[in-house]
């Protein structure tokens, strides 16, 4: 799969050329998207359906984990705080283990602070674009 040169522009060079290098594992991959305000994530989600990822959004945890109870998903990206709940995300992630879902979870939050570093059993943890598309290249990687 050759990447875009729009594509190139968004990500930079070096990132597309790892997009070339594992284009194989991304033409089944799925990220369920799970932000209350899925509007923030449109350059995000525009960046990961360029390189032939399919992307779902869902704005809650209710909404999350009957999606990932029908159908099974690649990665989960979820923001931390949701209609006022400021670890949601952990709820959701501890919630998916508590069902057996083991899906790769990365948390992409404006608010990520690296010196907390990445809660327990997360795949990954972000405030920057390049890295979550690096975390998601990683998850897709190792399945």
């Amino acid at each position: 799969m050759a990447v875009k040169p729009e594509t190139i522009k968004s990500i930079g060079a070096k990132l597309a050329e790892r997009v070339q290098m594992v284009a194989p594992v991304l033409r089944h991959a799925a990220i369920l998207f799970v932000d209350d305000h899925p509007e923030y994530n449109a350059p995000e989600t525009r960046i990961l359906t360029s390189i032939g990822i399919n992307v779902e959004a869902v704005r809650s945890t209710a909404e999350a984990l009957a999606r990932l109870a029908k159908k099974p998903y690649s990665v989960v990206i979820s923001d931390m705080e949701r209609e006022g709940v400021k670890d949601a995300g952990i709820q959701l992630l501890q919630q998916m283990q508590a069902h057996g879902i083991e899906t790769p979870t990365i948390f992409y939050a404006a608010g990520y602070d690296p010196a907390r570093g990445t809660p327990p059993n997360a795949a990954g943890m972000t405030n920057r674009a390049d890295d979550l598309l690096n975390d998601v290249l990683d998850a897709l990687e190792r399945a």
